[in-house]
C-alpha cells in the first residue's frame, strides 16, 4: 500500500508538472519583442516610403456584366500595384466626380481613375492619374481591347494601362508632393515605447534617451498609438503643422499590483491580490474565499435539512486560502487576455471548538484558466475556471461539499452503519472539475 500510494503521488505530480512549466516558460506569448531604436532621420525621398493613392474604378457599357464587376476591379488594382512596390492603393467606391474629396478624406496624395466600357465590338479602357493639389490629370491614356474581359484575356487587358502607370508613377508622386513639406517631430516618452501611426511598417521604438525624433509630412493629423512595458497604452491624435513640433506623451504607469473581488461558484465572496514578477506576463497571486456567507440558491446545499433549503444565504465556518504562480498568454492590448496559473490551497476551519485545517481535506492543488476583458483599462471583468485536486481520508464527505466532485483513485470503504469518520476510511484523491470564479479586477 505504501508503494502504491507513493506511485500515485508521483503520477499526480507528473500530471501537474506541465501546467507548472507552462506558467513559467510561456512568457514569449505575453511579452512583446522590441525592435531597433530609431535615430533622427532626414526627410524621406520619393520612393522610400509607401505612397497612398486612391483607386477609383468605373465599369459600364451595354455588354458589361455587373456581377463580374468586382473581379474586374480587383484584377485592375492588382495589375497597377505590381508595377509600383512603394504604392499603397486605397480602394474606394467614390465616383470620379467625388474622387478628389474622397482622396483628401483618406489622406491620399492623389488618385488613379480606371474606366472600362464594354460594347459589342470592343472594350474601351482608360486610365488617368491626379494629384490632390491640381484638378488637371498628371497623365492619361486610353486604348481598346477585344470585347469580353474573361479568363486570360482579363489579365492581358491591363498590360497597356499598367505600363503607362509605371512610366508616369514617379511624375505623379512628384506632383503630389509639390505642396507637401516635412517637419521635425520630437516625441518624449518612456524608453522602449513602441510608437505606431507615424510611419509605415514595424513600430518605432523610443531609444534609451527617452527622445525620438523623425521627419514627418505636414500639415497632417496623426493618430499615435504608444505601448510601453508596465504602462497603460496611450492613443491620441495630434496635428503636425509647424516647422518643429514637440510632443510629451503622458503615459500612465501600470501598477505591479491588482486586486480582485469575486464570487467563487457564483456564491461565496473571494478576494485576491496579484503581484507582477517580470514584464507584463509573469505574476504571483494569493487570496481567500470565505464560506461564512454564501448565496443559498447557487450554493451546493445537498444533504441540508428542509428548513435550511429555504434560506436565502448559506454559511459554513470555513475559509480557503490559495497561492498561485501564473503567466499571461496574450499581451495587454486586445479585447480579451487569457492567463494560466497553478498553485496550492489550504482549507481552514474556524469554529468555537476547533481552529485548524479541515480534517476532511486540509490542502489541495489548484489550476486556473482565466480570461479578462479590456486589459488596457484599470477596471475589468474576469472569469476563471478553477479545477482543484484534494487528498482526503474521507472522500465521501468531501464529495458532498464540492460541486460535481469525482473520485479519482483510492478505496472508498464505508464503516459500519455508514459512519464515515473512522479509521477504516482510506485516503483518496478527489477532483473538483467544475469550480469557477467571476468578478471585477482593479489595477491602478
Amino acid at each position: 500500500m505504501v508503494v502504491e500510494s507513493c506511485t500515485l503521488r508521483v503520477r499526480v505530480l507528473l500530471c501537474l508538472l506541465p501546467l507548472l512549466l507552462s506558467a513559467v516558460l510561456l512568457p514569449a506569448r505575453g511579452q512583446q519583442q522590441q525592435g531597433d531604436a530609431v535615430q533622427p532621420a532626414a526627410p524621406p525621398e520619393v520612393g522610400t516610403f509607401r505612397v497612398p493613392l486612391l483607386f477609383v474604378f468605373s465599369y459600364s457599357g451595354e455588354q458589361a456584366d455587373q456581377q463580374a464587376g468586382d473581379a474586374v476591379r480587383a484584377s485592375a488594382a492588382a495589375a497597377l500595384a505590381e508595377r509600383a512596390p512603394s504604392l499603397r492603393l486605397l480602394m474606394d467606391d467614390a465616383v470620379p466626380a467625388q474622387a478628389r474629396r474622397a482622396a483628401i478624406a483618406r489622406d491620399a496624395l492623389g488618385w488613379v481613375e480606371v474606366a472600362v466600357v464594354e460594347d459589342r465590338n470592343q472594350t474601351r479602357i482608360s486610365i488617368a492619374g491626379y494629384a490632390v493639389i491640381s484638378a488637371a490629370p498628371v497623365f492619361e491614356h486610353s486604348y481598346s481591347e477585344a470585347p469580353g474581359l474573361t479568363g486570360p484575356r482579363l489579365q492581358r487587358a491591363w498590360q497597356p494601362a499598367a505600363a503607362e502607370f509605371e512610366r508616369a508613377y514617379q511624375q505623379l508622386v512628384t506632383a503630389a508632393l509639390a505642396d507637401v513639406r516635412f517637419t521635425l517631430l520630437t516625441l518624449q516618452a518612456v524608453p522602449g515605447t513602441r510608437i505606431s501611426g507615424l510611419a509605415e511598417g514595424a513600430p518605432l521604438v523610443v531609444p534609451d534617451s527617452g527622445v525620438l525624433q523623425l521627419h514627418v509630412a505636414a500639415p497632417l493629423v496623426y493618430t499615435i498609438d504608444a505601448r510601453a512595458a508596465e504602462h497603460y497604452p496611450l492613443q491620441l491624435s495630434v496635428l503636425v503643422d509647424q516647422e518643429q513640433t514637440k510632443l510629451v506623451l503622458d503615459q500612465r504607469p501600470r501598477s505591479a499590483y491588482s486586486w480582485d473581488l469575486g464570487l467563487t461558484n457564483a456564491s461565496y465572496p473571494s478576494v485576491e491580490v496579484s503581484r507582477r514578477l517580470a514584464g507584463d506576463y509573469l505574476f504571483v497571486r494569493g487570496g481567500f474565499t470565505t464560506y461564512l456567507v454564501g448565496v443559498a440558491p447557487l450554493a451546493d446545499n445537498d444533504g441540508q435539512a428542509r428548513d435550511e433549503e429555504d434560506k436565502l444565504f448559506y454559511s459554513e465556518d470555513m475559509t480557503v486560502v490559495g497561492l498561485q504562480l501564473g503567466t499571461y498568454l496574450h499581451p495587454p492590448y486586445g479585447r480579451l487576455r487569457g492567463y494560466l496559473a497553478t498553485g496550492a490551497l489550504w482549507r481552514q476551519i474556524h469554529t468555537r471548538g476547533y481552529w485548524g485545517g479541515d480534517p476532511v481535506a486540509s490542502w489541495g492543488l489548484i489550476s486556473t484558466l482565466g480570461v479578462e476583458n479590456r486589459p488596457s483599462r484599470r477596471w475589468r471583468l474576469f472569469f476563471e475556471w478553477q479545477p482543484a485536486l484534494y487528498l482526503s481520508d474521507y472522500p465521501e464527505i468531501l464529495m458532498q461539499q464540492l460541486p460535481a466532485a469525482t473520485h479519482l483513485r483510492g478505496e472508498r470503504r464505508r464503516a459500519n452503519d455508514d459512519f464515515l469518520l473512522t479509521d477504516e476510511t482510506a485516503r483518496s484523491w478527489v477532483l473538483s472539475p467544475l469550480s469557477f470564479r467571476l468578478g471585477v479586477r482593479w489595477q491602478p
